[in-house]
């Protein structure tokens, strides 16, 4: 079974928190600085990791194609400067990684020795990246969007075969922003009865429901692209959470995760005190003196005055019964007043 990993100290898996990746990918728009305020902003936000996309975009895009310009303007590929974004996250307290997504890329992301890749929906079907990735031996996660289950299978195999140090996939619908008809979040329990590693969810959408929603149906990932400003020029800044929703989604993660608490049915907490004091009893409903009997038009089923007593199932057996002291209007019947 491979239903967990560790990366650098953090336990990733099904019963863990969820690990919340604050995606920066292209919005740094290939300026180091701002990549560095958007690290502050993902530490603050209480993220776990920020992630960043690497690559060249001649080994990434073909010329001509019109993604070109985008990836050229949002490059962000000088060692230098990555080891210093690397470095800089690290004395905020948050993870650093990347994804794989060309073979420089790759290349790029082996000097600077991160302890955990990503590969990409559109990567899926690279097998040769996929075997390079795996054979770091580092953690792997790689997202599923416009996938098959056995395409994602056969993923999850290729990467195990080649000496990987743990696998997790995420479900991922790859439209940006995802309307909600086409998030199908019941794809994460497909996914999770399917596969034995750390299922998680790449959220596309507006909003922080559906990855609420999906550490409620089982995800120990979350991944969610974040901006400074949804309006900055750039492709995928209209669609990604502001500093404010992305704290505001962490926040309901952590949330969520306390509602989840324990399978068992039992009162908990306050709950016992509620069990005393909110539960109906068989109480005096005027002031009943000794040897009375204890006819219908004496007793009821009330909150008494003083505490619990005789529970509303044995009624049938109070009833009739004799007192052998008084009782003050508005209190409870216990088993040794009769």
């Amino acid at each position: 079974m491979h239903s967990h990993f560790d990366v650098a100290g953090r336990r990733v898996g099904p019963g863990e928190p969820a690990f919340i990746i604050a995606e920066i990918g292209i919005n740094h728009n290939g300026d180091h600085e701002l990549a560095r305020q958007m690290i502050d902003v993902a530490a603050d936000a209480g993220a776990d990791a920020v992630k960043f996309q690497t690559y060249t975009t001649e080994d990434l895009v073909a010329k001509g194609n019109p993604y070109y310009e985008i990836f050229k303007n949002a490059e962000l590929s000088d060692l230098s400067q990555l080891k210093e974004l690397k470095s800089y996250a690290a004395s905020r307290n948050i993870l650093y990684f990347s994804s794989a997504s060309s073979e420089t890329g790759f290349g790029i992301l082996e000097e600077l020795d991160i302890p955990l890749y990503k590969l990409s929906s559109a990567n899926l079907t690279n097998t040769p990246l996929f075997e390079r990735v795996a054979k770091t031996g580092k953690p792997v996660i790689f997202s599923s969007g416009a996938a098959t289950l056995s395409e994602v299978i056969q993923g999850t195999e290729i990467l195990r075969e080649h000496g990987t140090g743990g696998v997790a996939l995420l479900k991922c619908t790859s439209i940006y922003p995802c309307p909600p008809e086409h998030v199908n979040l019941r794809g994460l329990e497909t996914l999770i009865g399917a596969y034995d590693g750390p299922v998680g969810f790449s959220d596309h959408t507006i909003g922080p429901v559906a990855a609420t929603a999906a550490v409620a149906l089982g995800a120990c990932i979350v991944e969610k692209h974040f901006t400074l400003d949804k309006e900055m020029e750039g492709h995928d800044h209209h669609y990604s959470a502001d500093p404010d929703e992305l704290r505001e989604l962490v926040q309901a993660i952590r949330a969520v995760e306390a509602m989840m608490g324990s399978a068992r049915i039992e009162p908990v907490g306050e709950e016992i005190e509620f069990r005393a004091i909110g539960r109906r009893s068989v109480t005096a409903l005027t002031d009943i003196a000794e040897g009375q009997r204890l006819d219908e038009d004496v007793i009821t089923l009330r909150r008494p005055k003083d505490g619990p007593g005789v529970a509303p199932e044995h009624m049938n057996i109070v009833q009739g019964r004799v007192v052998r002291r008084a009782i003050p209007e508005g209190h409870s019947i216990k088993w040794d007043d009769i």
